[in-house]
Parts: structure tokens; C-alpha cells; sequence
């Protein structure tokens, strides 16, 4: 199961790879951030029922696994695509005093989100409700119609910006470059960093933390079921104690970096996570693991919320699409590298008393503490002429 999840994720990598750098510049220099964002929402929960329609109705199961990997793919990229979008939205928001707060807010939402879908899909995989069946694919109808019900009032508020983003295509007089113009530009400014010190690395930084959360939600269920024997509901109580610890972390985190600043914040998070990682990784103790799991939501939300405000702060406003394209690569490359090393570890060293697996999970604290390490030398941010300045 490791394998074939790491398909999925590094399939759609590479196409958001290849993709979302052109489609930021298109959408700072036409305006059209709305309709991208409008039909990737569609797309997304869209995928998510063709996984269960074809997941369910193919008897041959090889036909069955790859259908349902290209659909989860195609899920996976979608929803990254729109996130990116929703990312260029921060300094819309509000005035760059609140920037770690609304993040915050937002990272903290999405949370509760993951939170409410957990807690709606378990009686349909209990077999309480059997409307939709009562396997865990027949989860994925009844969440896809709630995730796009639940974005409406994000569309809405976004098709307000329209007329902004189009005169502000106006104004500017720009066309649209080719697709080679468009890498030779951002190639050109990962060249110059210096017009924008941090950014390389703050977003070096944040793909090695990347790498690790997005590992460890990857196998989280494949972790506790090898390691320490947890069936499906414990799971569920698990991740619903990380994700509630995460949306505090996320509202605690966006609310310290606005009075405090964001790179000691992002440090401080990196910090805690790291440590709490290793210690996963090593102890055998169940009790302590659910006192070290709601450590881990706080270290891993906070560092989530002050991210985006802190690249925001190192950015000008009218590249904010590119360089929120690069963040969005930032974090979701990172879904080849660790997978990959997560996988390679557990082939390799023994699975005597689930050893490759804490191998596995010891590697992912260790990119945490490299991503520690780099931003440890972020130059001090634009947040704090802001403010002296207030």
C-alpha cells in the first residue's frame, strides 16, 4: 500500500510541476483567478465521486487499482491547483498587520473541515448509513457533495475580486508570455534572488518541512496500524486529536507571528516538531503517544499559519501569483522525495518489531531539523519594518 499511494501523489506532483508556474503568471497578468479557482473546485469534487463510481463497479482488480489512482491523481492535482489559487488571496484579505491571523484562520479551518469529514464518513464505513455502501470508497460521494457545498461561500466572496483582477490586467498592458518565456522568467528570478533576499530560502526550508508532514499524513494509517496495532476507529480518535491540536496551533501560531514575528514563530514550530517526531519514532508507549500527538497539530498548524505571511513579506504584490506557485511546489514536490524515501527505508531495513517503520518515521524528523537548519538564516522580514513603522 505504501507503493501505490506514492503513484498517485507523484503523478500529480509532476504535473503541477510542469504546470502551476505558467498558470501563476496567466493568472496575475489576465485576471482570472476566479474561474480558476471556480472550475479546479468543480474538478476536485468531481474526481472524488469517479473514484468511488469506478472503484466500485470494476471487478477486474488491477483495472480497478490503476482507474482509481489516475482519478485520485487528478483529485490530488485539482485540489492543489486550487489551493494555490486560494493562496494568492492572503493580502486580499485584509492589511498586512492581520496576515498571520487570517492565515491562520484559514489553515485553521481546513482543520475543522478534515475534522467534520472524519467524523461524518465513520457511521457510512461502520455501516450505519448504507445509502451510499459501506466500504471506505463510499465515503467519497457524500464528502465530494459536501466539499463543494462547503466552498460556495469561498466562490462567492472570490467573484467579488473579479472586476479587480481584470482592471488590474488593464492596467498593467501586459500580454500573456508562452508557456518557455514563462519558465525562462522564473528561472531568472530564482537566479536573482537578491532582488528578493529569503525566498530561496524560505522556500527551501519549507519543502524539507513540507516533505515530512505530507509523509506522514501519506502513511499515517498505515503507521499505526503496522506499529502499533490501532484499527480503524482509534484512527479515527487519532487524527481527530492531531487535527483539533493543529487548528489550535494554526490560530495560536497566526496570532504569536502577528505580535511576535513570523520567522520566530516558523523556528519555534520547526523546533517542537522535530522533537516530537524522533520521539514518535522511538517510544513504545501508547499513553504518551496521544500527549506527543497533540504536540505534533500544535508544531505542525502554527508552522503551516505563519508560512504563507512570512513569504508574503518577501514578495512585492504583483509576483504574488509566481512565487505562490513556487510555494505551492514547494509543498507539493515534496510529495516524491519523501514517499520515496519513506518507501525505499521500509524495503530495506528489517520489519522486525515494525523497525523499518520507525526507521522511516526517524527520516522525516531529520527533514524537519534540515528545514530548521535553513530557515534559521531567513533574513529578518519586511513584517518588521511594517511594524515599526506603525
Amino acid at each position: 500500500p505504501d507503493a501505490w499511494l506514492s503513484i498517485g501523489y507523484a503523478s500529480a506532483t509532476l504535473v503541477l510541476f510542469l504546470s502551476a508556474p505558467f498558470l501563476g503568471v496567466i493568472l496575475d497578468r489576465q485576471g482570472t483567478r476566479f474561474s480558476f479557482l471556480f472550475w479546479t473546485t468543480i474538478a476536485t469534487a468531481l474526481a472524488g465521486v469517479l473514484i468511488q463510481i469506478f472503484g466500485l463497479s470494476i471487478d477486474d482488480w488491477f483495472g480497478r487499482i490503476v482507474t482509481a489512482l489516475v482519478f485520485y491523481g487528478c483529485l490530488n492535482l485539482f485540489f492543489q491547483l486550487s489551493l494555490f489559487v486560494y493562496n494568492t488571496y492572503l493580502k486580499d484579505l485584509g492589511p498586512p498587520t492581520y496576515g498571520g491571523r487570517m492565515s491562520g484562520i484559514g489553515f485553521g479551518f481546513s482543520n475543522l473541515g478534515s475534522i467534520a469529514g472524519l467524523l461524518l464518513s465513520y457511521p457510512i464505513i461502520a455501516g450505519n448509513i448504507s445509502l451510499f455502501g459501506n466500504s471506505r470508497l463510499s465515503t467519497l460521494i457524500p464528502m465530494a457533495i459536501i466539499f463543494f457545498f462547503v466552498a460556495i461561500p469561498m466562490i462567492v466572496w472570490a467573484k467579488k475580486l473579479r472586476q479587480r483582477d481584470q482592471q488590474s490586467n488593464v492596467l498593467s498592458g501586459e500580454r500573456t508570455r508562452s508557456y518557455g518565456a514563462v519558465y525562462k522568467d522564473i528561472w531568472r528570478d530564482v537566479k536573482e534572488t537578491k532582488r528578493y533576499p529569503g525566498v530561496t530560502r524560505f522556500l527551501l526550508s519549507f519543502y524539507f518541512f513540507s516533505d515530512a508532514q505530507l509523509t506522514i499524513f501519506l502513511f499515517a494509517a498505515i503507521y499505526l496500524e503496522r506499529v502499533l496495532a490501532v484499527n480503524d476507529s482509534g484512527k479515527i480518535i487519532i487524527f481527530i486529536i492531531t487535527l483539533v491540536s493543529m487548528t489550535i496551533g494554526a490560530f495560536l501560531g497566526g496570532w504569536l507571528g502577528d505580535r511576535l514575528g513570523f520567522k520566530r514563530i516558523y523556528l519555534a514550530s520547526l523546533a517542537l516538531d522535530t522533537v516530537v517526531i524522533l520521539v514518535v519514532a522511538l517510544i513504545p508507549n501508547m499513553t504518551l503517544y496521544y500527549v506527543l500527538f497533540c504536540l505534533y497539530g500544535l508544531s505542525a498548524g502554527g508552522a503551516y499559519s505563519v508560512a504563507r505571511p512570512l513569504l508574503s513579506d518577501l514578495i512585492p504584490y504583483e509576483k504574488k501569483g509566481q512565487f505562490f506557485s513556487l510555494y505551492s511546489l514547494s509543498e507539493r514536490f515534496a510529495s516524491i522525495l519523501g514517499p520515496l524515501t519513506w518507501g525505499i527505508i521500509v524495503l530495506l531495513v528489517t520489519s522486525r518489531d515494525a523497525l523499518n517503520y520507525r526507521v522511516a518515521a526517524s527520516a522525516m524528523g531529520v527533514f524537519v531539523l534540515i528545514a530548521w537548519a535553513i530557515a534559521r538564516k531567513l533574513p529578518i522580514n519586511a513584517r518588521n519594518t511594517e511594524l515599526s513603522k506603525l
